[in-house]
């Protein structure tokens, strides 16, 4: 207790020199004295106790760690804030376990960003008759009489709450918590109550649930609140701090095996309001309810890839990969040929396999731009490439430990095969990444995944496969016929030629064989229905849809197509026209086809926030 007395009594004496300030105190003994000021000036301890224009008395302190685990500017990025108190937390913010990964580290902060309301609450607001029957009721707090609710209020990062937390905490990390509850409130007792909570509060160890997917993330919002409280803001934080941090694109993840009328599937996170364009949640089939354990948001999910694509493989065989790790790379490449076709140099899946097995070692420097640019051999109808009028994706999987070194410059070439209909996902192994550079070559963060080993890359090469899944096929103006099954979506890419002064685009889906649902957007890539509410699937039919979609920004680059089969066996074609004009919205008649205008799902006039579908009508 003394080391605690000793800083607070040094700021005591700068504390009240500031003569403009207007001093107060904490609520229970030994009362420490502090300032009113605004919490983002705060570089201490915040008490809810009595000053005015909602100031609150700020108890400063000096007690830092020697090194911290995240730097002031990326804390400052990942909260959106950018103030002195924040600079402070950076500095006192304690691993959650010795050599945390970087998901570890980005699922911890993201938790006590959003319990702490971005750091600028150390302590549950309500004054004591609130919360004096708030807490006296539940017996597990441990309280002793009524006024222990307010006593024992939370505190800290993650409220420590009730009198037999803070003395099971205060026991195990030797500070006098059940006589002086409101250390908990100071930073730098904040930071450890935080470590001790994520270890040793719950049943389990919370840096179980830190694997980089969506999945771990949902349960571990259940273990911290009950439920899915807040999961669609505390998403937002994790995505900001795996961008920050750059631990790679968040993946979906998956529980427990589940059937659904005898088909096999996986418990996997449905999306939340708000979070309905990810690629790391949903369900590309078909879903049921209270059949996984965890929380709602996790169900039931039987899906296939119903993308048909042509898939390469880049593979790092540089001296910097060491035998057993280019052994590693290879099998995760086999475990591709088990569940893709094949390009027609090869006839049959177990001559593909050999033929991997045999490749070499080459132990040189890092070629990443010369390998890139052989994709565009590669990829030609020579080479077996389909047509993209099939619908059919193209897509190239980078596999690397570090930067590339040689003659030619990757991300260029990244562009131009981007350019082409070419979608890249980058897979960062190791610690030596250029994140720079991988970002780069596949575009964006979100097309970036990282893993600490090549043991780890081969584990997730479920996720990079359904990541692969989801990419939009770029398709041009007319298609040829494309199947799509039951409850399975497909998805495509129109790129919009700007340069046509295009105002508006003329869509039409021609159902050749069963019923399907369709879905636009500018700006998601998988326009589908993925929500926590069940469906209600409504069966739909036509000759024809038609749907006019304005261009309400000439900067979009791309119409993302999403088509969702409703029957057991569905076949339909598209059919694109660009026009320089927005078309009248024409009322439907008995002879006439009803023009459907599609808003953009990120911020539509009817339903914003939302993707927006049509039904197939006839006429």
């Amino acid at each position: 207790m003394l080391k605690y007395i000793y800083k607070l009594f040094i700021f005591y004496g700068l504390i009240v020199s500031n003569s403009l300030a207007q001093s107060c105190t904490s609520t229970y003994e030994p009362y420490f004295n502090g300032t009113c000021m605004a919490p983002a000036r705060c570089k201490g301890a915040l008490i809810n106790n009595k000053c005015p224009d909602g100031k609150l008395c700020c108890i400063e302190e000096t007690d830092y760690v020697e090194k911290s685990f995240v730097s002031s500017d990326d804390l400052k990025a990942i909260v959106s804030r950018n103030n002195s108190r924040i600079d402070f937390i950076s500095k006192v913010l304690t691993e959650p376990t010795s050599n945390p990964s970087c998901s570890q580290k980005a699922f911890f902060i993201s938790q006590l960003a959003y319990e702490s309301e971005g750091f600028m609450i150390s302590e549950e607001p309500g004054d004591e008759e609130f919360l004096k029957k708030k807490y006296e009721e539940i017996i597990s707090l441990g309280n002793i009489n009524r006024n222990e609710g307010a006593k024992y209020r939370g505190r800290g990062f993650i409220f420590l709450t009730g009198r037999t937390n803070y003395e099971n905490a205060g026991n195990d990390l030797g500070i006098p918590l059940l006589d002086n509850p409101e250390l908990a409130a100071f930073p730098s007792v904040a930071a450890k109550i935080a470590v001790w909570y994520w270890q040793k509060a719950k049943d389990v160890d919370l840096n179980s649930f830190a694997d980089g997917t969506f999945y771990g993330f949902s349960l571990l919002t259940e273990a911290i609140s009950g439920g899915i409280n807040g999961l669609n803001d505390r998403t937002k934080l994790l995505e900001s701090a795996n961008e920050q941090l750059r631990c790679g694109f968040l993946l979906k993840g998956r529980g427990e095996a589940c059937k659904i009328n005898g088909n096999d599937g996986f418990c996997k996170p449905i999306c939340v309001q708000g979070l309905r364009d990810r690629k790391f949640c949903g369900c590309n089939g078909d879903t049921r309810n209270r059949m996984c354990s965890g929380p709602q948001n996790i169900r039931c999910c039987v899906e296939e890839c119903s993308s048909n694509m042509d898939l390469a493989f880049l593979i790092d065989s540089s001296g910097s990969i060491q035998s057993r790790d280019f052994i590693r790379a290879l099998e995760f490449v086999e475990n591709a040929v088990n569940i893709e076709t094949y390009l027609n140099t090869t006839h049959s899946k177990d001559d593909l396999i050999e033929r991997i097995s045999m490749i070499n070692h080459m132990r040189d420097v890092t070629f990443t731009g010369e390998a890139l640019n052989e994709a565009f051999k590669i990829y030609s109808s020579e080479r077996g490439m389909r047509d993209s009028s099939l619908g059919v994706g193209k897509i190239i999987i980078v596999l690397t430990d570090g930067q590339s070194n040689g003659l030619i410059k990757p991300i260029p070439v990244a562009d131009a095969l981007r350019q082409t209909g070419i979608s890249i996902i980058s897979v960062g192994v190791g610690p030596n990444l250029n994140f720079e550079e991988l970002i780069g070559i596949s575009g964006g963060s979100s097309q970036l995944i990282r893993v600490d080993d090549y043991q780890k890359a081969a584990l997730i090469f479920y996720e990079i496969n359904q990541l692969s899944c989801l990419q939009p096929a770029t398709i041009p103006a007319s298609t040829n016929p494309i199947e799509v099954g039951l409850n399975t979506a497909i998805y495509f890419s129109y790129p919009i030629n700007n340069t046509n002064e295009t105002k508006s685009l003329d869509l039409t889906v021609i159902p050749l064989a069963g019923d399907v649902q369709v879905f636009s957007s500018f700006t998601n890539q998988n326009p589908n229905d993925f929500e926590v509410a069940d469906m209600n699937i409504v069966k739909r039919s036509a000759d024809n849809t038609y749907s006019n979609v304005p261009l309400e920004n000439s900067t979009y680059e791309n119409l993302y197509i999403g088509v969702k089969g409703l029957t057991s066996f569905n076949q339909f074609k598209i059919e694109i026209r660009e026009l320089n004009y927005v078309p009248r919205i024409i009322e439907p008649t008995t002879n006439s086809p009803l023009i459907l205008p599609i808003i953009d799902n990120l911020g539509g006039e009817n339903n914003p926030g939302e993707s927006y579908n049509f039904d197939f009508l006839r006429h």
